[in-house]
């Protein structure tokens, strides 16, 4: 699509001290570059300024928002239409770049669990699928197992920031054990990592929702973390709450959209009967065209949660039900073609 800038005028009041605001300007959710973001340098707490930047064709929905020391206003909204002579026919495709981490064999034998690893293989395939179709080219990185250490994980992370553009989607899915600490702050636990000492062994709740509230394009998290109290060994009575983690990253200043295999409540199950964990299970199959409902050849992330709510809901008989949050200012949207 062509695209052409437009100016966005605003007005900040500050209580604090105004040398230290910060401006963020997302676009559907995402992190934007203006080409101009003028605010100046010296008021007294209370000024105007604009936001110069460029938008394709058709509707956007723009969000400033001001950052200090204190924390984060409510988003600015505007709401942009553009119309021009050369509409192209569709939007140019972007790259998928998919990281999957799935750990069953942990370093501690108390920990392991049965699937959560061919859980991980079993989804990087399927989106490898879309490379030609839905995106011009499919990146998937795999992590399983003992490969899923602490500082493995956090190398990914790094490369999911730096290579993922404007115009391309994210995905991160990880499957394995996730505790909370005494504050009731989110961890995910490497192959490495030590429940007694989250702290400096797992990924702390911080980590993972800096790293995709920085990535650029649109950003997807499925999360199946909360396994079943029998296959828990030492982590039985830990607290695997995720409720806060998913908020913090669906808030207008991160912008993500999260898939979470269960409430923080229940239990996610697995068998061997099924190939997969339930989430993952139903994930698939949604992916592969069962959750296309509208029969347009392609499965939207609205479809696709509609699909795993009632499908994992059935296939455990009510026992698990995934959550989805979709953050405000992020359309609906394709995730695969059919």
């Amino acid at each position: 699509m062509a695209a052409a800038e437009v100016t966005l005028p605003f007005a900040i009041r500050s209580a604090g001290n105004p040398a230290g605001v910060l401006l963020e300007v997302r676009v559907n959710g995402r992190p934007a570059q203006p080409s101009e973001l003028v605010l100046p340098r010296n008021f007294d707490g209370n000024a105007r300024g604009f936001a110069r930047l460029p938008l394709a064709e058709g509707e956007s929905l723009v969000e400033i928002l001001a950052r200090n020391a204190y924390g984060v206003s409510e988003p600015l909204s505007f709401k942009v239409a553009r119309t021009g002579e050369a509409v192209a026919a569709a939007s140019p495709r972007g790259d998928l770049y998919v990281l999957a981490i799935g750990i069953s064999n942990y370093l501690r034998p108390d920990y392991r669990l049965g699937l959560a690893a061919k859980d991980a293989r079993d989804f990087a395939d399927t989106l490898r699928q879309q490379q030609g179709r839905q995106y011009r080219k499919v990146h998937a990185r795999v992590l399983t197992d003992r490969e899923a250490s602490r500082a493995a994980i956090q190398r990914e992370f790094q490369w999911l920031q730096q290579v993922v553009g404007p115009g391309d989607v994210a995905m991160l899915f990880m499957a394995g054990h996730g505790l909370n600490d005494t504050l009731g702050q989110y961890y995910f636990l490497p192959a490495d990592g030590q429940h007694e000492r989250l702290a400096t062994t797992a990924l702390p709740q911080g980590t993972i929702v800096s790293t995709l509230s920085k990535v650029r394009g649109k950003t997807l998290l499925f999360l199946d973390t909360c396994f079943a109290g029998s296959s828990l060994g030492a982590l039985s009575k830990a607290g695997r709450q995720t409720e806060k983690m998913m908020n913090e990253l669906s808030a207008s200043e991160n912008g993500v959209v999260v898939f979470a295999s269960s409430t923080g409540q229940e239990e996610s199950e697995e068998k061997a009967e099924w190939g997969n964990g339930a989430f993952t299970k139903v994930l698939i199959e949604g992916l592969e065209g069962k959750a296309d409902f509208t029969g347009r050849g392609r499965v939207t992330s609205a479809g696709l949660n509609l699909f795993l709510s009632e499908g994992v809901s059935r296939l455990t008989h009510g026992r698990q039900r995934p959550v989805f949050i979709s953050p405000r200012g992020v359309p609906d949207f394709a995730l695969v073609q059919l």
